[in-house]
């Protein structure tokens, strides 16, 4: 030790011989040089350069979506968007809510879903009743499906026939049935009230016949006609 300085003597070994002595101190540095080796992990300024686009600069924007390509900051940035997302899209918190604070759930376009009770209005449908004393009855002027419907036969028997119409036929024209049922004189008599519906392209509408082939009205209209559809 000299004047406080720690000195040191460092040899340079070659090929295991002794090379030059140097002797190290605060006026004669250790002579060293950094350069990149060339290798894949050196410390060079081009591999600097990829560590730092592969990592993402502090304030690198997020990618325009999950999977295009990005720093990891970006991708992280990308990542927690997508959780503030979700978390904005669930109730504050558990426990029963109002329509307007609860987890909205979409029903599948294809599938049933049972119902329990309920005062909403698109939980119901809504009948359509004819006047008394009629012979036919436009449940529904457009396509739709058939939920059912009942009648009153008159003092006359007869059939009370769905068809698959947007309008009453006339008097005499033929028609096809889509559902039926005969009623006895006097007596009540339902079609179907189905819990999956026939299905009508054109249209519902009710007719009371004698006969199945040939709209035929009854001697006497009867006293009621009511079809539900949609």
């Amino acid at each position: 030790m000299a004047g406080g300085l720690v000195q040191a003597v460092v040899t340079f070994l070659t090929g295991g011989k002794d090379g030059t002595v140097v002797q190290v101190s605060s006026t004669n540095p250790l002579p060293v040089t950094m350069t990149g080796g060339g290798g894949g992990g050196d410390a060079s300024a081009a591999n600097q350069t990829i560590l730092n686009t592969r990592t993402g600069d502090l304030t690198e924007t997020a990618p325009a979506s999950d999977t295009a390509s990005s720093g990891l900051n970006g991708r992280l940035q990308r990542i927690a968007q997508n959780i503030t997302t979700l978390i904005g899209r669930l109730p504050a918190s558990l426990g029963v809510k109002a329509n307007s604070a609860s987890f909205s759930v979409a029903p599948s376009s294809d599938g049933t879903w049972p119902l329990g009770p309920s005062t909403a209005s698109g939980a119901a449908i809504t009948p359509v009743v004819g006047a008394a004393n009629v012979h036919s009855l436009v449940v529904k002027a457009s396509a739709g499906n058939h939920y059912g419907g009942t009648a009153i036969a008159g003092t006359t028997a007869g059939f009370l026939i769905a068809l698959n119409l947007a309008a009453a036929p006339a008097t005499g024209a033929a028609i096809t049935p889509v559902s039926f049922v005969s009623i006895a004189a006097g007596a009540t008599g339902s079609i179907g009230e189905f819990t999956v519906p026939d299905r009508h392209s054109t249209g519902v509408v009710y007719v009371f016949s004698t006969s199945l082939t040939t709209y035929t009205q009854a001697a006497t209209a009867p006293a009621l006609m009511r079809g539900r559809a949609v």
